[in-house]
């Protein structure tokens, strides 16, 4: 099967590209509050009316940014089951060790308390991921790896919940060798070896 080829200027996809990164960075370094269509601009390296085409304002900016953050590699339905599970998980724990990124969206998650918009695009965007690692457990009972009356729901948000509250709570965020302990912990098996 071959994949859709885009047909934009790849010089305008570059320019998003740098556009989405300097507006996480800032996000990252002076919150949702201070941030402005200017200094975005200035950080990328383009002029404001190159936002202001492609974005009419910074919240249409912002939710554009949010949503191109990269999400886990995909992985293959065939093959181990339990190694999709700890591929998805070793992505989590990747993103939370990102120190940029981790401010920009705990900063993020700070504006949504006050601002419904925003607030629904996190939990949207939070839960499109999170429904991949929902995914991956469910497959993995399914291919009988995983106890049968293991429900898929809550040891996603066991899983990942653990690695987000170590970031958050503790001074060292766990590693991707912490992956294979966290799993045989929360659903009672782990891979047979480090994906990577």
């Amino acid at each position: 099967m071959s994949v859709p080829q885009s047909d934009e200027d790849p010089r305008v996809t570059r320019t998003r590209a740098v556009v989405h990164r300097a507006t996480l960075e800032l996000l990252s370094e002076v919150g949702v509050g201070a941030l402005t269509m200017e200094g975005v601009a200035a950080r990328a390296g383009v002029g404001r009316s190159t936002l202001y085409r492609r974005w009419k304002d910074l919240g249409t900016l912002v939710r554009d940014a949010v949503r191109s953050r990269p999400g886990p590699r995909p992985a293959a339905m065939s093959g181990d089951p339990i190694e999709r599970v700890a591929q998805v998980l070793e992505h989590l724990v990747e993103a939370m060790a990102d120190p940029a990124g981790f401010r920009a969206m705990s900063n993020l998650a700070l504006a949504a308390e006050t601002d419904a918009e925003l607030a629904t695009l996190l939990h949207d965007d939070n839960a499109k991921r999170r429904q991949r690692l929902i995914d991956a457990i469910d497959h993995a009972i399914d291919a009988g790896a995983i106890d049968e009356d293991t429900d898929a729901t809550f040891a996603a948000y066991a899983l990942a919940g653990t690695i987000v509250f170590a970031r958050m709570t503790t001074p060292v965020p766990l590693t991707i060798d912490d992956v294979p302990a966290l799993m045989r912990q929360v659903i009672g098996v782990q891979p047979a070896q480090p994906s990577r």
